[in-house]
């Protein structure tokens, strides 16, 4: 069951499209893809599919509240500075948001 609607109080016409995406390889941490080409690396991805990283209390654990559905890689750094730019390209798709963690998954 879903829900489909609004939250004010107004009301129009509105189309569902419901399409199936297979699961990303790396949707968990456990599954990263590791980065390896330096002194630069460009990598390009899709979110769909992605299934949310943490829920509930988990969410609520870390500095800012992550509730998104996202992709894992690794970055092993080699004792310089690290620049990450994260950019999304589909237009509408809100606030994008990248959580930096150290040790293991």
């Amino acid at each position: 069951f879903f829900l489909a609607g609004e939250n004010t109080a107004t009301v129009g016409e509105y189309q569902l499209n419901i399409t199936e995406h297979p699961i990303p390889s790396n949707d968990v941490c456990e599954s990263a893809i590791e980065l390896k080409k330096f002194p630069s690396s460009i990598m390009s991805g899709s979110l769909v599919g992605a299934t949310p990283d943490f829920d509930g209390a988990d969410a609520q654990t870390c500095v800012s509240n992550i509730d998104t559905r996202g992709v894992w890689y690794k970055v092993e750094g080699r004792g310089a500075v690290i620049k990450l730019e994260y950019q999304l390209k589909t237009v509408g798709l809100g606030n994008s948001k990248v959580a930096i963690f150290k040790g293991s998954c």
